[in-house]
């Protein structure tokens, strides 16, 4: 399965000591690059001859298969008219790769010999790996209060003062440390003063003599 893994920016800066292959014309150098199957060239340099000067970036793509690593193969030509060799060279790209970063001068050869030296500049930007979340489940909940040992034996001595009213007394119930206190009552208002009637007082009542009696 192929993996995009990030984009490397080649710049073919110049050369120098390159074998003429050309001797009654002028020699205009073309330099062509190749990574992972791609090819690029640059524009001739016109009348460089032995020591062109291209300055010129190219834009790469790596793609990670798996399998083989990743070449860089660099190729010379003396015009672009013609298939003038000049020289090859093939470089690793792990270190490229790795460092970020790799500027140097790149030896040429044709047939053993050294047929001059291309001096690149290669920088890589890998794509930005993706984050990595916790599932929540992960993650086990955190407990909003943490009862100590005081706090549960302070509540147990309180259930147990409530339900013996038997008991001691004197041990009191710890009091909560966060309560309001309740408002202050109103000042009860007391009915106004009244007297009670006294019952007025009857007269005598008067009772007749049973006849025969003294």
């Amino acid at each position: 399965m192929l993996r995009h893994c990030g984009t490397l920016i080649c710049v073919v800066l110049q050369g120098r000591h390159l074998t003429r292959k050309r001797t009654h014309d002028t020699q205009d150098p073309v330099a062509e690059v190749r990574i992972d199957g791609t090819r690029l060239r640059t524009l001739p340099d016109r009348r460089g001859g032995s020591a062109p000067l291209w300055d010129e970036q190219m834009q790469f793509e790596i793609v990670d298969n798996g399998t083989s690593p990743h070449t860089l193969e660099l190729v010379c030509y003396a015009t672009d008219k013609e298939p003038d060799y000049i020289g090859r060279t093939a470089i690793d790209l792990t270190p490229a790769l790795t460092q970020r970063q790799y500027d140097r001068w790149l030896s040429l050869t044709h047939h053993g010999q050294c047929t001059g030296q291309v001096y690149v500049e290669l920088t890589y930007y890998p794509l930005p790996q993706p984050l990595v979340i916790a599932s929540p489940a992960s993650t086990p909940p955190t407990p909003s209060h943490q009862h100590t040992p005081h706090d549960t034996m302070a509540a147990d001595d309180a259930a147990q003062a409530l339900a013996s009213p038997s008991r001691d007394r004197g041990h009191s119930i710890p009091a909560p440390t966060h309560t309001s206190s309740p408002p202050p009552a109103p000042p009860r208002t007391r009915p106004p003063h009244t007297s009670i009637p006294t019952p007025p007082k009857s007269s005598p009542r008067f009772v007749a003599p049973i006849p025969g009696t003294p």
